[in-house]
């Protein structure tokens, strides 16, 4: 290996289902085998018998293929999908348990070791991961504290279609774009990409983190193994939940996934079970086989594959992009190994696929490629450094990795030093030398020249006024010249949620977003805005004033994910904090993703940080089944505005959501279910938005049969009623100009008058006031005074027995006006403490 200098030499894709790393010694890229000799690890943890960690193919194999409910126990598999989720994995063969970061920082520390084998003076402080590209916050910052687990002190998050297009513009000199299609073991990922003159920039991009080969094995297992095995056995309730079925369902998913890897070369496959080793309710012995064609699992893929050809025309639609205008589409992951998917690719889309990169390999070599261009911060290789006394230290400021022929250097001499000085640069190869360059002010600039398509090492000689060499440190520096990578854009906005008064009810307020980051903003990014108190916070009061961060794209905070919490807390304050003070929120987001809040409130000079190092919240079975009760309740309310087709899509949305947290009760599978759920509630609303003048003639109609109801009811002909009628008769007259020209306020308006017009109606009912007595009795709290309201509500029941209309009109009235006014303003706990 090359000496280090300050450049990340290591890149890993730490996947769903298996893992690689790779290493750049310059230009040349290593993948690196395992102690089996593989290129990739199985991304599987867990305990043997003898208590011993176990990671990679052992793993693998004594979950899957020797599934039992102890080794089931103690194995776990894909714990990518769970990464910034805070729950603790038990492993009954440990004492302890781990959190999915600590896991994975296993499989990291396993990579890492292999490398060393290979070059025991590898410098591994730096490391470049690949995430999803629709991994939000809270996940990268867990994939990050992973990293620093795994004993890496630098780490570099890279978007995994980002690492594969580094890897393939490597080797292509053209200016074209390129579709990135990642289809892997627990996500999907398409971005499109720009190559221009050695420049990679993302144009846009889209993906799915519940989407890829783990939930296509599931299907397998879910309709059409198990489908077979209940024609022939009998199971009461054969599902994954049932711990006595759990490591029988860990067997399926291997057999599952080894026949939908054989069906990309063959036609069909055997499946055969006779390992099980359970009986069904009848004490009858598992044992089965059937045949399983690629025809089947193409049609059983078929609703999966087209989402993802959806998601794909969707990024190049908001690209704005024509199609004609992209060259290829390059494949990543293992799933796009099934001739199926490269056919409804080519077919859907009208494009080629490149397979020219090995899919299960690209990622890791992009992200090795893209660590040349990642300078480890100095403070960090001093840590391992043994100074020398006398050596000048100085800071550089360059680019490390760049498509142009030349490249500006600057530098900063940190260590005081009498006379004058001079620095002279000199490639490794002698392809550049510099003039000796005076430092003036401890500062310097040069322009070095570089040569095309590789690395170039560069030596510091610091010399004094005599002509004597000095000790410096640095003493080189690598630029790498090849391509060029623009900043990887952040997939969802982020910003604040702060409370407005609401739109639909008087006296309340609701939560709103106020976005600091766009989606598709490239970090480093920095904001700050002006907010105000909501409330009066006194000093020492044990409650606070919430700021919440969140991360998502949609309109609604409830569909938004919570990345963390400030709380402006009465215990921090010095003196009480009055309502509508200024409080100045901060943003600040770096190019590896990391998030800083900073929150100032100027009139008590108080400052207050966090760092985004949360978990999602835990999300309750319990609250996934009134979700989609609720889902169900808002598609009958516009049932009668939507078409067969689209009422027929949001039953079958829902139905499948219902069937999935049925079957399985982990977090990887409620998380989707929220998701699917929250997407479902998108679907509602845009149904509701395309819909509203429909919705509104329905309310209409009901309303207009409802006035003229409540009026003809009225026993009497006497003016009253007559004025009535003639007020109906307005409305509709009001109403087809409204109903014409389809314009929903003036709709709206009429509706509401005949509200009125039917509630003046039942108020000259006696049933309407006795109603409204006996609400009041069985409420009397709210009566400012007891011993009157008791009077009045005797006198009201008197009246009625006397069939004195007008006597129980007279006692309600007077009940109604005891009634509490006083109304203060109410804060629900969970609203936003900030409000403009």
């Amino acid at each position: 290996m090359k000496p280090n200098n300050g450049i990340i030499r290591v890149g890993i894709d730490l996947g769903t289902t298996n893992s690689e790393i790779a290493i750049n010694d310059g230009l040349n890229i290593e993948i690196i085998n395992n102690i089996r000799g593989d290129l990739y690890t199985p991304s599987v943890f867990g305990f043997n018998k003898g208590g011993n960690e176990v990671i990679g193919k052992e793993a693998y194999v004594q979950l899957f293929n020797n599934a039992t409910k102890e080794e089931a126990k103690n194995y776990k598999a894909e714990i990518k999908r769970d990464m910034g989720e805070g729950i603790k994995i038990a492993f009954p063969r440990s004492d302890k348990t781990f959190s999915p970061e600590e896991i994975s920082a296993e499989i990291l520390k396993t990579l890492k070791n292999d490398a060393l084998r290979r070059f025991g003076d590898l410098p591994v402080q730096g490391v470049v991961i690949t995430v999803p590209a629709y991994f939000n916050t809270v996940q990268s910052e867990a994939t990050k504290r992973a990293g620093k687990l795994a004993g890496f002190d630098h780490i570099v998050l890279l978007q995994e279609p980002i690492a594969a297009a580094i890897a393939y513009g490597l080797t292509n000199e053209k200016d074209e774009n390129w579709l990135v299609y990642d289809l892997g073991g627990g996500t999907f990922d398409v971005a499109l990409i720009s190559s221009k003159e050695g420049v990679i920039r993302v144009v846009e991009h889209g993906g799915d983190n519940y989407l890829g080969g783990k939930d296509i094995d599931w299907l397998i297992v879910e309709r059409v193994i198990k489908p077979k095995i209940m024609e022939q056995y009998s199971f009461k309730d054969f599902s994954k939940k049932k711990e006595k079925y759990f490591a029988a369902h860990a067997r399926l998913k291997a057999i599952a996934e080894e026949s939908k890897i054989k069906l990309s070369s063959l036609q069909e496959v055997d499946i055969s079970i006779d390992d099980l080793k359970i009986t069904d309710d009848n004490g009858k012995t598992l044992d089965i086989f059937f045949k399983f064609t690629r025809k089947q699992l193409e049609k059983l893929i078929e609703e999966l594959v087209d989402k993802t050809i959806v998601m794909t025309k969707q990024v190049i639609e908001k690209s704005k992009m024509k199609i004609s205008s992209i060259a290829k589409v390059i494949f990543v992951g293992a799933m796009t190994q099934a001739p199926y998917i490269k056919y409804k690719v080519e077919k859907e889309l009208g494009l080629t696929v490149d397979a020219s990169v090995n899919p299960f390999t690209v990622v890791a070599r992009g992200a090795a490629l893209f660590g040349l261009g990642q300078r480890i911060p100095q403070e960090i290789i001093d840590k391992e450094k043994v100074l020398v006394d006398g050596e000048v230290r100085v800071e550089l400021f360059f680019d490390a990795m760049t498509a142009e022929d030349e490249q500006l250097i600057t530098g900063k001499i940190t260590t005081d030093i009498a006379g004058d000085l001079f620095i002279r640069i000199s490639s490794d190869s002698g392809f550049y030398h510099s003039d000796k360059i005076k430092i003036s002010n401890n500062t310097f600039f040069a322009k070095v020249s570089l040569e095309h398509k590789r690395s170039n090492l560069f030596w510091l000689y610091l010399i004094d006024d005599s002509g004597n060499n000095l000790n410096i440190t640095p003493n080189s520096f690598v630029i790498t010249q090849c391509i060029s990578v623009m900043g990887a854009p952040i997939p969802h906005s982020i910003g604040v949620i702060y409370s407005a008064p609401s739109t639909n009810h008087q006296s309340a307020w609701e939560d709103k977003c106020e976005p600091y980051f766009e989606r598709n903003s490239v970090p480093p990014l920095s904001e700050t805005k002006t907010f105000k108190t909501i409330k009066q916070l006194n000093k020492g009061e044990e409650s606070i004033l919430p700021i919440i961060v969140y991360e998502g794209d949609d309109l609604d905070p409830k569909l938004n994910l919570e990345i963390t919490r400030i709380g402006i807390d009465g215990k921090l304050l010095p003196f009480n904090l009055s309502k509508g003070e200024d409080v100045e929120i901060k943003m600040l987001l770096s190019e590896a993703r990391e998030l800083e809040v900073e929150v100032y409130i100027p009139v008590c000079d108080v400052t207050l940080n966090a760092r985004v190092d949360v978990y999602s919240k835990e999300i309750k079975h319990k609250q996934l089944i009134e979700d989609i009760s609720l889902l169900k309740s808002e598609t009958k309310a516009i049932n009668d505005s939507i078409s067969d087709d689209e009422r027929n899509l949001l039953r079958k949305d829902i139905a499948d959501i219902e069937e999935s947290i049925k079957n399985n009760d982990d977090t990887d599978s409620k998380n989707k279910a929220l998701r699917d759920i929250n997407e479902v509630k998108r679907k509602i609303a845009k149904l509701k938005e395309g819909t509203a003048f429909k919705r509104k003639l329905i309310e209409y109609e009901k309303a207009l049969k409802d006035a003229k109801t409540s009026v003809d009811e009225i026993d009497t002909d006497d003016d009253e009623k007559k004025n009535l009628l003639s007020l109906i008769e307005k409305v509709e007259a009001n109403s087809k100009k409204a109903i014409k020209e389809e314009k929903e306020k003036d709709l709206e308006q009429q509706v509401e008058q005949l509200k009125e017009i039917a509630q003046k109606a039942r108020t000259l009912s006696p049933a309407f006031w006795f109603g409204l007595l006996m609400y009041i009795e069985a409420n009397k709290q709210m009566l400012t005074s007891q011993s009157e309201g008791n009077l009045h509500i005797n006198k009201a029941k008197e009246a009625v027995s006397n069939n004195d209309f007008e006597g129980l009109k007279e006692h309600v009235i007077a009940l109604i006006q005891l009634v509490s006014r006083e109304k203060s303003e109410y804060f629900p706990m969970n609203i936003a403490g900030i409000t403009k």
